[in-house]
This record gives structure tokens, sequence and C-alpha cells, in this order.
């Protein structure tokens, strides 16, 4: 028996099987097999690794067809597809089960009405814009919803959020004018996706200040920084309906200061809010943000509190 399946062996080494080198790329990558006219010789003893290298040739190649196809949704519905996306599912989130839970869902739908005065002036000023025009343009809408998200808004508290919003007429000055009653499944997607649960499912952040200090803006563009992008009569006019109005000689400050510095300017602003709005004491060096969340998070710290 021995002797038969060596034998066997010996002829399976000798014979060889030629394939277009262009349908395993991967076993020309190896350098692993003889290659002469075009074709790669691979022993019959080695067919799985055959086999497995065309399987991923053609996976690939039907990958690149599916992005071209404008119905994308029929094969979606191959049963053989759905096992395998439910199988996926499953195992994803099973194995968010077991994940220590993060900062996500300490921040309430409530909470947004509440302490939405301790939001940083660019971000106040999109939830201003909101609830005027019940709608915010594209941009601004991802950059708000990645905010919500980093002070702790959990998914589910977002759907409802941006349902609420967008479930209301538009403003006729709105730059969009999509509804959730019609677009739904649109915003839904978009939402899970910033919550890295749909497509890439890359862990998107907010916006540096830097970042958002450096936008280029056109005339009628929602969002930005407050103190880079407002001129002095919109900046004043919106630091004194967050600042009582013993502190008005101190938003004349905080306009000078903008213009050497947009950061400095809104540290100052905190400042002024934690004295005379929230009541809470602080040192000024230990003011330190580096993103919009930063600064809520450090405005509500309890380590501030009287």
């Amino acid at each position: 028996m021995f002797n038969s399946q060596y034998d066997s062996s010996m002829q399976c080494s000798q014979l060889k099987i030629s394939v277009p080198f262009e349908l395993c790329p991967d076993l020309l990558a190896s350098r692993n097999y003889h290659i002469k006219k075009g074709y790669l010789h691979i022993n019959c003893f080695q067919w799985k690794d055959l086999i497995l290298s065309l399987y991923n040739t053609f996976l690939r190649e039907a990958i690149k067809e599916m992005k071209h196809i404008p119905k994308v949704h029929y094969t979606i519905e191959d049963e053989r597809i759905k096992e395998v996306l439910v199988l996926i599912r499953t195992l994803y989130f099973k194995n968010q089960i077991d994940k220590p839970k993060d900062k996500q869902g300490s921040f309430t739908l409530k909470s947004v009405s509440h302490e939405y005065q301790k939001f940083p002036l660019c971000m106040r000023n999109l939830y201003d814009i909101l609830q005027k025009n019940n709608r915010l343009s594209h941009n601004a809408r991802f950059d708000f919803s990645l905010y919500l998200k980093e002070i702790g808004l959990s998914m589910t508290d977002a759907l409802h959020f941006w349902e609420k919003a967008y479930s209301k007429q538009h403003a006729s000055c709105s730059r969009c004018t999509h509804s959730w009653q019609e677009n739904e499944k649109r915003y839904i997607y978009g939402i899970r996706h910033l919550y890295g649960l749909e497509g890439s499912r890359k862990n998107y952040s907010v916006k540096s200040c830097e970042q958002i200090q450096n936008m280029t803006l056109s005339a009628n563009e929602e969002g930005g920084c407050p103190f880079q992008h407002f001129d002095d009569d919109n900046l004043r006019n919106t630091l004194k309906t967050c600042l009582p109005p013993t502190n008005f000689d101190h938003i004349e400050v905080v306009i000078y200061e903008r213009k050497n510095s947009a950061k400095h300017a809104c540290q100052l602003f905190l400042t002024e809010q934690l004295e005379n709005v929230f009541k809470k004491e602080h040192n000024d060096g230990d003011i330190v943000f580096q993103d919009p969340a930063q600064y809520f998070l450090f405005a509500k710290s309890e380590n501030c509190d009287k």
C-alpha cells in the first residue's frame, strides 16, 4: 500500500497543469512556479493552490464588475449572497457584544436642547441653523453628526434626532430640500455609516479646530469657525446671545483677539462662559482643546464645578 501511494505521488508530480499566467497573478508573484510562453506550469499535487488562486481572480473580477452594474440589488437578492451577508452580520454583532462600551450613549437626545449652550460656537451655529431651517447642507450635516457622535450621542438617538428635524417642512431659504419621508433609507444608511456600521466601517472623527478654521467657504456656505469666518458685526451679535449684558465689553476683546488667533479667541470666549454663564472655577492655563468635542467635554466636566 505504501509503495502504491508513493508511486501515485511520483506520477502526480510528473503531471503538469498549464494555466495562462494572467489568471493566477498571486501564484506568478510568488515565483514558485515555472512560466513558459505565457503559461504557468503547476504540479498536479498543487491543485489546491491553483483552485484558490483562480477563485481569488474571479472574485476580484466579479467585484470590479459589480461597481459598474446599475442594479446591484439583483445580485444582493441572490440566495447564496444573502446567506453570506447574514453570516457576516451575525459574526460582526457577536463580536461587538464583548467590546467595552465607549462614550457613545453618555449624551442623550434630551441633552441636546439642555446643553447646547455648552457647544462651541461653530457647532452652536450649526444647531441654530438647523433649528431655524429644519435642514443643514450636506457638509454641515456631516460635521454636526460627527460632533454629536463624538460627545456621546448613540446611533439610535442620532436617528431619532435627524428624523425629527428632517420630517418637518424646510424653510424657504434652506439649501437642502430633501425630507426624511422621501429619503429615509438614504439618511439611515448615512448615519449608520458615520457610526462605522456600513460601508468601509471606518471610525470617523470630528474635524479638528484647525481643520474647521482652514475651511474655504462660499458666500452662502454653512459651517466653519465663527471666530475665523464671521465678520465683526455678525460675530458680535452672535456673542451677545451667549453672554450676559454685563460682559459686552469683553466681547470687543474677543473680537480684537480673533484677528491674531481664532483659537485663542475661542479660548477667551470659553473663559467668559465658564465664569459668567456656567459659574465654574477654572485656571486659564487648563483650557486646552483640539476639536469641538473636547471643548464641550471641558465645558461640562465636573472638575470645573465649584
